[in-house]
């Protein structure tokens, strides 16, 4: 899989590099509409130079990538030993954690029952999260996968593997990459007046609205409320608010931290009465 990514996105780079140069934005007559369409963005291209400049921010994309990939190799070392010690301390947790949620239990100021219903809440929220974040984004990702291979977007595994890793991001997240493949198509299709481009990145624009959205909307807050026990709102805010304050660790410690403090206010509220 990491050769199949390192492979597609030196492709991807230069399909798109090969695609700004060859292309002759020059101005040409017609009468159909779509050919209008493509004379003027000709004419706009061409009076920004921004063929040039696209050219030369694919340039520095390359130099980017180029760079990214060779600090990478240098610091394969020490990510291997950070890999190591993360392992040897998850064996250790695995192996103690008996004494260590015995050691968590006495110091929470609350008494067994009440314990017991935080521990409880803790460990929902942690399962629903990471069970709904990881698999819906994995899903997401496939589904927009499939949807880029069919409307013909190059290198689809890669950007299919973008999307699982940007879905996590909520709402917005899958949109980073499907919402530039169909405008890539679009714009394609009115450089070289072709009405099938212009119909694949339409559908395309279809296809991952109804896809996605019905994941982001509809299935990821049944599966994470269903797992977790947690209104989809509070999901959402403790997602947001963990991201803000924790980065990207907050995904899950944002919900849990949220989930707490409403079990302690249910607790406090249940002692009240």
């Amino acid at each position: 899989m990491i050769n199949g990514i390192v492979q597609e996105s030196q492709d991807v780079y230069s399909f798109f590099r090969e695609k700004f140069e060859n292309t002759d934005f020059s101005e040409q007559e017609c009468k159909t509409y779509i050919c209008k369409i493509n004379k003027q963005t000709r004419v706009i291209i061409n009076e920004y130079n921004l063929k040039q400049r696209l050219i030369d921010s694919l340039g520095d994309i390359g130099k980017a990538i180029y760079t990214s990939s060779f600090s990478f190799l240098i610091y394969i070392p020490t990510k291997i030993v950070h890999f190591f010690i993360m392992i040897f301390l998850i064996f250790f947790i695995f192996v103690d954690k008996s004494k260590l949620f015995l050691y968590v239990k006495r110091i929470i100021p609350l008494n067994k029952s009440q314990q017991k219903k935080v521990v409880k809440q803790i460990r929902e929220t942690v399962y629903g999260v990471v069970y709904g974040q990881i698999i819906i984004a994995i899903l997401q990702g496939i589904i927009t996968g499939i949807g880029l291979w069919l409307f013909g977007i190059p290198n689809p595994i890669l950007l299919g593997i973008l999307t699982a890793i940007l879905a996590l991001l909520p709402i917005v997240g899958a949109s980073f990459i499907w919402i530039p493949a169909s405008l890539y198509l679009i714009i394609n299709g009115i450089i070289v007046s072709n009405n099938v481009l212009l119909i694949k990145g339409i559908g395309l624009i279809i296809y991952s609205i109804i896809i996605n959205n019905t994941i982001e909307f509809f299935l990821k807050p049944k599966v994470i409320g269903d797992k977790s026990g947690l209104h989809p709102v509070v999901i959402l805010l403790g997602i947001l608010g963990g991201l803000s304050f924790f980065g990207i660790s907050g995904l899950i410690l944002g919900p849990v931290v949220l989930s707490i403090l409403i079990k302690i206010i249910e607790i406090y509220e249940t002692g009240k009465i």
